[in-house]
């Protein structure tokens, strides 16, 4: 038997014959214990002001919980959502994964990356003013003749490839080694640096992005190749028309009869399908993991606006988390389905956020405007 005072509930869980109202608001009965002392039997009145502030868990489980899910029930619904959207391509598992901010918290896009910016500035700034800029801002800076050393600093560089305006010199500037929201951060600061000291961009300058391929494999290669190749007309919709197609020789097309798919998917290593493809100078380079441990997506046209530059880090990042995904799946079929063939269904594939999401489908319109007025 309790002791004076105890308060015992008779109806530990709502019973399924009441409603919620019906059952907070049930008499409260008294009865006496051994002692002949009377106590109450049922809910105090701050047990039903509590009771009254929870409500069922978010994630259907019919728990009552104070907060929108019981410890650990998020998580649990979460990866519920993920397997109904990568199992049966549920849309509406797909929606609230993105309403709820849920796409890309496994660290999975949180590889280390790199980032190369041709441009040119002004002759009376020049390379070695850049670099003056750079370290007043806070960065780690330096000019170098031109190189392919790592370096744990910004490195500005010659760039034979860039052509620039009369009194404007070309240039590279190579970032250190980034990772996270502090080399966001870092880009964030160079850009502005780019900006303030009058950098301009043309048809000639590109943007190279490496991404630490740590832990990917030769089968996460492969579908890299399989599914940026079968996807490659809907990236192009994503950069400037000079970057589509076989248009530009720094960056060719994964697509035509040079590679057979089937035979970079027989390849027994990844040095064996460096080799096959043979040269860095595609819209996506292998070659770079043979000396970097990188790969390095190469497609995007020159620019110093450092959201444009990180939303296609953050692109190249999904690229490589879905084709590693798809190589732990245990699934041998490597034929990647683009039947929609459109930016979203690529979107939806690689699971980026609302936001991103939003952005490229802006960025898709203004480039298609471009694509017209040329």
């Amino acid at each position: 038997m309790p002791g004076p005072g105890v308060q015992l509930s008779l109806n530990p869980e709502p019973s399924r014959n009441l409603s919620m109202h019906q059952y907070l608001t049930q008499p409260i009965s008294t009865c006496y214990n051994k002692n002949k002392r009377p106590h109450t039997v049922g809910h105090t009145e701050r047990e039903v002001g509590k009771m009254r502030r929870q409500g069922l868990c978010g994630c259907g489980c019919g728990q009552l919980t104070g907060r929108e899910f019981a410890p650990g029930h998020d998580a649990k619904h979460r990866s519920n959502l993920l397997r109904a959207w990568r199992g049966t391509h549920s849309a509406e598992a797909l929606n609230e994964l993105r309403d709820r901010c849920w796409l890309g918290l496994d660290g999975t896009d949180n590889r280390t990356f790199g980032v190369e910016i041709e441009c040119s500035v002004p002759s009376a700034v020049g390379r070695e003013g850049l670099a003056e800029a750079l370290r007043a801002s806070g960065l780690q800076a330096r000019y170098e003749g031109y190189n392919h050393r790592i370096q744990p600093h910004w490195k500005v560089t010659t760039d034979s490839s860039v052509s620039a305006d009369p009194n404007y010199t070309t240039l590279e500037l190579v970032s250190p080694v980034l990772k996270g929201d502090e080399g966001r951060a870092q880009l964030r600061v160079a850009c502005e640096v780019l900006r303030r000291a009058g950098a301009k961009v043309n048809k000639s300058c590109g943007l190279h992005v490496h991404h630490g391929a740590n832990g990917l494999g030769l089968k996460g290669f492969q579908y890299l190749f399989s599914l940026y190749r079968t996807y490659e007309e809907q990236i192009d919709k994503m950069v400037a028309p000079s970057r589509r197609g076989e248009s530009n020789n720094y960056c060719r097309s994964l697509q035509g009869g040079r590679w057979s798919a089937l035979r970079v998917m027989e390849c027994k290593s990844i040095k064996q399908m460096v080799e096959y493809i043979g040269t860095r100078y595609l819209k996506l380079n292998f070659e770079s993991y043979i000396k970097y441990g990188t790969v390095e997506v190469r497609q995007h046209q020159g620019t110093i606006d450092a959201d444009k530059i990180i939303a296609w880090v953050d692109f190249g990042q999904a690229l490589l988390r879905e084709a590693k995904r798809m190589a732990t799946s245990g699934s041998d079929d490597w034929v990647i389905d683009n039947t929609r063939q459109d930016v979203p269904s690529l979107m939806d594939l690689l699971e980026m956020t609302r936001d991103q999401v939003a952005y490229w489908a802006h960025r898709v319109e203004v480039l298609a405007r471009m694509g017209r007025a040329a």
